[in-house]
């Protein structure tokens, strides 16, 4: 769960220096916060502004505005994207603290790694369950499924602890099911690589950012429908 936002009442801007740190704003939204409502009366409003902060010693470098992103508790791959993005913006605003492209590839291998590891990639359905199982997990359900099979057991069960549920299935089933997944995960992988190795070829700053990393993944498995 990332941190709680900042309101403002005004936009603040994405960089603001405070003596020797300079407060970072990021990811802002306008919203609407009703600041006097008495009994029987109309509700009176005022746009506020929410961003998340982070306060990072000066001289900013990714390197900096990242550890304290990570230290606040956004994720490996936010805490990337975002610390590019604000160095990125101070070198299109002509300070000389960074590589606008190395930036850009940066931003955009941060969006990618994110999409690869997140649910959209990592799913499937069975049945009315829908959830994921990593290459370890898989490794020893096929291995289970194959002792299972050499004993001649009719039914297994793929328990899913995490969500508390049980799905019965036959070993032979289990193993099908397996190499679904198996070459799910293999074009996927296949597909990220393919994505990494295109944004390294670009040398346009709105190319690389504008660039869809979402695109070409193949369609979660679905079983037992």
């Amino acid at each position: 769960m990332e941190p709680k936002k900042t309101i403002f009442t005004e936009r603040p801007a994405l960089i603001e220096p405070e003596g020797s740190v300079a407060r970072i704003n990021f990811d802002i939204e306008e919203s609407t916060e009703v600041v006097n409502q008495g009994e029987g009366q109309e509700a009176e409003t005022r746009t506020v502004f929410l961003a998340h902060i982070v306060r990072v010693e000066q001289p900013l470098t990714v390197d900096r505005i990242k550890a304290a992103l990570l230290e606040a508790g956004f994720d490996e791959y936010k805490a990337e994207e975002q610390a590019a993005l604000t160095l990125l913006s101070e070198v299109q605003n002509g300070k000389p603290v960074g590589d606008e492209v190395a930036l850009a590839r940066r931003i955009a291998l941060a969006r990618i790694n994110a999409y690869d590891q997140s649910d959209e990639v990592n799913g499937f359905a069975i049945g009315q369950v829908k959830t994921w199982l990593p290459a370890e997990k898989r490794a020893q359900l096929k291995q289970r499924f194959l002792t299972e099979q050499a004993h001649n057991v009719e039914t297994s069960n793929l328990v899913f602890e995490e969500l508390g549920v049980a799905v019965p299935l036959a070993p032979d089933a289990g193993l099908q099911m397996l190499d679904t997944l198996e070459f799910y995960a293999i074009q996927c992988y296949d597909r990220t690589a393919s994505h990494k190795a295109a944004v390294a070829q670009l040398t346009d700053v709105s190319a690389i950012l504008n660039y869809d990393y979402k695109a070409g993944y193949p369609e979660q498995p679905v079983f037992g429908e």
